[in-house]
């Protein structure tokens, strides 16, 4: 920002700097015109005074000219020699603005390259970092679910894996698994739906086939939203036959790859000790 700003200013200060540069070219030009005007009127003031009269007004104007001569150099050479060096001055001036603003514009150069190089690194970290989460919620997304159903049906608050030799924990937290894509859960409610439509023309249902009923129903807000809760959970649990129910079992697939979490860090908790009799530290993860 401050080498733009010099630029700016040096560009004004160069505009203004070639106006005084032209002015002074003109004045110049005009005190050296002048000079030669005044010469050339002496020299045939002091041509033709050899011949004209003696005594006349003639001679006399004539002999004023060459006398006055000497004195009207002297200032028309100063006053051209003076428009000479303003004017040598200002393009000097100009000479180091110039310079001075080719310096500015590569210092904005170098230091826009080391800006646009930063903000790629950063863009490129961030990408890793990501796409490192992504990976990681889809793991968890595949892995946990089935650990966080109790055996009635309800939701444990958490799950924890640790590892052979104690050293090693995961701390799984359900409570802000709470986001659905919509997309996904449309094309689930509509394989549901499609479950429905294929046992509904039997008079009697299974037993079985009824809890599903039941089970399906529950997940199901107004037949067009999911609830996230105890009931969807037991629903993706269930180890569903492909051939008897292929909708369920593709609804369970869109279900699972719906749901979102949007801070990992929020339900994942990572703890390490140096062994089984330390105490537990937990792992920084951001």
């Amino acid at each position: 920002m401050a080498q733009k700003k010099r630029i700016l200013q040096l560009q004004g200060l160069i505009k203004k700097t070639r106006k005084s540069i032209d002015a002074l070219m003109k004045r110049e030009a005009k005190a050296r015109e002048n000079w030669r005007k005044k010469h050339r009127r002496y020299q045939k003031a002091a041509k033709e005074g050899f011949k004209v009269r003696r005594g006349t007004k003639k001679e006399n104007k004539l002999k004023q000219i060459v006398y006055d001569w000497e004195q009207e150099n002297k200032k028309l050479t100063i006053e051209r020699d003076e428009a000479r060096r303003q004017l040598r001055l200002k393009q000097e001036e100009a000479s180091r603005l110039e310079f001075e603003l080719s310096r500015s514009m590569e210092k904005d150069r170098a230091e826009m390259r080391a800006v646009d190089e930063l903000v790629d690194q950063v863009f490129t970290l961030n990408d890793a970092v990501v796409e490192a989460l992504k990976t990681r919620n889809a793991f968890l997304t595949r892995q946990v679910y089935d650990k966080l159903i109790k055996e009635d049906g309800s939701l444990r608050s958490q799950v924890t894996f640790t590892n052979s030799d104690g050293t090693r924990k995961v701390v799984a937290m359900v409570n802000s698994i709470t986001q659905i894509r919509s997309d996904l859960a449309e094309t689930a409610r509509e394989e549901i739906q499609s479950f429905f439509s294929r046992f509904q023309r039997h008079a009697q249902l299974f037993d079985d086939i009824q809890a599903l009923f039941d089970l399906t129903r529950k997940i199901l807000v107004e037949k067009t939203k999911f609830k996230v809760g105890p009931d969807l959970y037991r629903f993706l649990s269930l180890d569903l036959n492909k051939d008897n129910f292929p909708e369920l079992v593709r609804a369970q697939e869109l279900l699972k790859k719906s749901l979102r979490s949007e801070k990992t860090d929020s339900y994942i908790r990572l703890w390490t000790r140096p062994d089984c009799r330390s105490k537990w530290s937990q792992v920084k993860q951001n």
